[in-house]
Protein backbone atom coordinates (compact mmCIF):
# COMPACT_ATOMS: atom_id res chain seq x y z
CA UNK A 1 0.00 0.00 0.00
CA UNK A 2 1.11 3.41 -1.03
CA UNK A 3 2.24 6.06 1.57
CA UNK A 4 -0.73 8.30 0.40
CA UNK A 5 -3.35 5.99 0.39
CA UNK A 6 -2.74 4.80 3.94
CA UNK A 7 -2.84 8.52 4.39
CA UNK A 8 -6.45 8.35 3.22
CA UNK A 9 -7.64 5.71 5.09
CA UNK A 10 -6.18 6.34 8.05
CA UNK A 11 -7.79 10.01 8.08
CA UNK A 12 -11.40 8.66 7.10
CA UNK A 13 -11.04 6.28 10.01
CA UNK A 14 -10.13 9.13 11.88
CA UNK A 15 -13.02 11.43 11.43
CA UNK A 16 -15.36 8.69 11.98
CA UNK A 17 -14.29 8.27 15.60
CA UNK A 18 -16.99 9.51 17.46
CA UNK A 19 -15.42 11.15 20.23
CA UNK A 20 -14.29 13.79 17.65
CA UNK A 21 -17.63 14.98 16.49
CA UNK A 22 -19.95 13.71 19.12
CA UNK A 23 -19.05 16.70 21.87
CA UNK A 24 -19.77 19.09 18.88
CA UNK A 25 -23.11 17.64 17.85
CA UNK A 26 -24.18 17.34 20.92
CA UNK A 27 -23.03 21.29 22.07
CA UNK A 28 -24.70 22.69 18.82
CA UNK A 29 -28.29 21.02 20.10
CA UNK A 30 -27.89 22.47 23.81
CA UNK A 31 -26.97 25.43 22.73
CA UNK A 32 -29.31 25.55 19.69
CA UNK A 33 -26.82 26.58 17.42
CA UNK A 34 -28.34 26.19 13.24
CA UNK A 35 -26.42 24.07 11.08
CA UNK A 36 -24.41 26.66 9.60
CA UNK A 37 -23.31 28.00 12.79
CA UNK A 38 -22.15 23.81 14.11
CA UNK A 39 -20.26 23.75 10.71
CA UNK A 40 -18.61 26.88 11.24
CA UNK A 41 -17.52 25.62 14.65
CA UNK A 42 -16.63 22.13 13.43
CA UNK A 43 -14.10 23.34 10.81
CA UNK A 44 -12.49 25.66 13.35
CA UNK A 45 -12.00 22.63 15.52
CA UNK A 46 -10.78 20.76 12.36
CA UNK A 47 -8.27 23.25 11.37
CA UNK A 48 -6.83 23.85 14.99
CA UNK A 49 -6.96 19.99 15.12
CA UNK A 50 -4.84 18.77 11.98
CA UNK A 51 -1.88 21.48 12.45
CA UNK A 52 -1.58 20.67 16.90
CA UNK A 53 -1.98 17.04 15.94
CA UNK A 54 1.14 16.90 13.35
CA UNK A 55 2.97 19.39 16.03
CA UNK A 56 2.70 17.09 18.62
CA UNK A 57 4.02 13.99 16.53
CA UNK A 58 7.05 16.01 15.18
CA UNK A 59 7.88 16.85 19.16
CA UNK A 60 6.91 13.29 20.33
CA UNK A 61 9.41 11.92 17.15
CA UNK A 62 12.42 14.41 18.12
CA UNK A 63 11.92 13.38 21.80
CA UNK A 64 12.08 9.25 20.46
CA UNK A 65 15.23 10.46 18.82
Amino acid sequence: MSPFLGSIILSVVHVAIPYHWVPLVVLGKTEKWAARQLAVYTAIAGFVHTPSTVLDRLIVGVIGV
